[in-house]
């Protein structure tokens, strides 16, 4: 039986905090050494005019925790051509720290749980030229292994 005082654990807090937050993500191509920060601009603040406007996550100058990887990248697909052939062909990562997805996942996985589903000290962390403090996630292929192996067997001498 569980006390009535246990809190839930800290890791499903932590994500379900973030997903209502607005967020700024430096989307790093390791293909191009392009970086496209998502917003684009600083969000612009006028109150008096823009008073009953609120955030809705389906517009490109917010982005929430619970926006998907795939709507992540649609502001600057257009811009990365390589972006748009390695999504079709399943050869595409995003990682973040320690956390990886798969291009397949994109369409289901929140940003979220990509940047917080880590400790805080190995989430990547930038400031932007406009002042923004900005997560960096960064766009590619999984590194090559340190002892990798020729993939065709070659045989010295013969029969």
């Amino acid at each position: 039986m569980l006390a009535g005082n246990v809190a839930p654990p800290m890791k499903w807090c932590c994500i379900n905090k973030h997903k209502n937050e607005p967020l700024t993500i430096l989307f790093h191509c390791t293909w191009s050494g392009k970086e496209y920060p998502v917003p684009a601009n600083a969000e612009h603040v006028d109150v008096e005019n823009n008073y009953y406007d609120e955030p809705n996550g389906d517009d490109m100058d917010i982005l929430i925790g619970s926006t998907t990887l795939k709507d992540s990248v649609k502001s600057f697909k257009a811009r990365e051509p390589t972006l748009f052939l390695m999504e079709e062909c399943g050869g595409i990562e995003m990682h973040c720290g320690n956390n990886t997805v798969c291009g397949s996942e994109w369409d289901m996985t929140m940003v979220c749980h990509l940047v917080y589903e880590q400790p805080e000290n190995l989430i990547p962390r930038v400031t932007l030229d406009d002042g923004r403090h900005a997560v960096v996630i960064t766009l590619g292929t999984k590194g090559d292994p340190l002892n990798k192996k020729p993939s065709v067997v070659s045989r010295v001498g013969g029969p």
